[in-house]
């Protein structure tokens, strides 16, 4: 390209394809939680990650309404957009309140009667084979902090399969991409969604 100084029109298009794609209704979908899980799939396959620093980029900024740098991790945000998106496409309320905190979908999750603790589903209270895809799990550090959460493709016996945001393959929880990971049950409580 010659080099200009400013960003024309083509430039600005390809620059902004895969945020654009990710953005696009999926064709197929069958319910609330399909539509969740159909355009986490889109994001993962798009490669959103964070330039320019930690909790910095477009992608960051679209996860968090704008906001970005290092005060704003957004595992959170990746969640809440996914089931904006959806809760918009299917013209329905949102399960939870958007947030940027664990703690507050804890928190919200307890009082609407929609949290499973590690401890319930250990005792198939629920099953784990009722609980649907496209529900959040959350890493927990203590008995009232959650410091990591992410979006349920599907629940196995040992293992569970994820979208999450603000990771990387090594599982970290303040990552800089979004990834596809298997995690186990231990220190992981739930938010039943659908």
């Amino acid at each position: 390209l010659q080099e200009t100084g400013t960003v024309e029109e083509n430039s600005f298009r390809s620059l902004v394809s895969p945020l654009r794609r990710a953005l696009a209704r999926p064709q197929q979908y069958n319910s609330y939680n399909d539509l969740i899980v159909q355009w986490a799939r889109n994001h993962l396959a798009e490669n959103p990650r964070e330039v320019g620093g930690a909790n910095c980029g477009p992608w960051v900024r679209l996860y968090m309404s704008g906001n970005q740098g290092a005060d704003y991790p957004w595992c959170a945000g990746f969640v809440s957009f996914i089931l904006m998106q959806a809760a918009d496409a299917m013209k329905t309320g949102m399960p939870l309140n958007p947030t940027f905190s664990c703690d507050a979908l804890a928190a919200e999750a307890k009082a609407r009667g929609l949290f499973v603790s590690e401890r319930d589903l250990a005792k198939n209270n629920p099953p784990k084979k009722e609980m649907p895809p496209g529900s959040i799990f959350l890493r927990r550090s203590t008995g009232n902090d959650w410091t990591h959460t992410g979006l349920v493709l599907r629940f196995d016996e040992d293992t569970f399969q994820t979208i999450e945001g603000n990771t990387n393959d090594a599982g970290s929880r303040d990552g800089y991409e979004v990834c596809r990971r298997i995690q186990g049950y231990a220190k992981k409580d739930f938010i039943r969604i659908g």
